[in-house]
C-alpha cells in the first residue's frame, strides 16, 4: 500500500480542478454546510469524487456506477492511483513525487489490469 505525507489543501484542488478542466462545487464548504468539496468532470457528468481536507478522505462513484472511497484497497488500478496522487502529497523519498497531480480522465471509467472495461 502506497504511503502519503498527507492531503492536500483545498485551495490546491481547486487549482488542481482549474488547470484539469473539472469542475469543482465547494458551496457546502462554503455555507458551512459540510467540509466536503465536489470534484466532477463536464465528460462525465454522473461521476463525482467527494472530498474532505479535514477528513483526508474522498469518496465517489464513477460513470458506470462504481463506487469508491480512499480507503479501499485499489492500489494499482490506474484509475484509483490517479484518485490518490490527485488529493494526497507523496511520502519523500516514495519514488512518487514526480508524479502529476493531474486527474486523467481514465478515473471517470475505470478499467481492470487487463485494460478491458468493468
Amino acid at each position: 500500500m502506497r504511503k502519503f505525507a498527507g492531503a492536500k489543501t483545498e485551495q490546491t484542488i481547486i487549482a488542481q480542478c482549474v488547470a484539469g478542466g473539472l469542475t469543482c462545487d465547494t458551496r457546502r464548504s462554503d455555507n458551512n454546510m459540510g467540509e466536503y468539496i465536489a470534484v466532477s468532470s463536464p465528460d462525465a457528468p454522473t461521476a463525482v469524487v467527494y472530498y474532505s481536507e479535514v477528513g483526508r478522505r474522498f469518496f465517489g462513484k464513477t460513470d458506470q456506477d462504481v463506487y469508491f472511497k480512499s480507503e479501499d484497497s485499489l492500489d494499482g488500478e490506474p484509475w484509483f492511483d490517479s484518485l490518490l496522487d490527485f488529493f494526497f502529497i507523496p511520502m519523500p523519498g516514495a519514488g512518487d513525487e514526480g508524479k502529476p497531480s493531474e486527474i486523467p480522465l481514465r478515473w471517470l471509467m475505470p478499467t481492470s489490469t487487463a485494460g478491458e472495461a468493468l
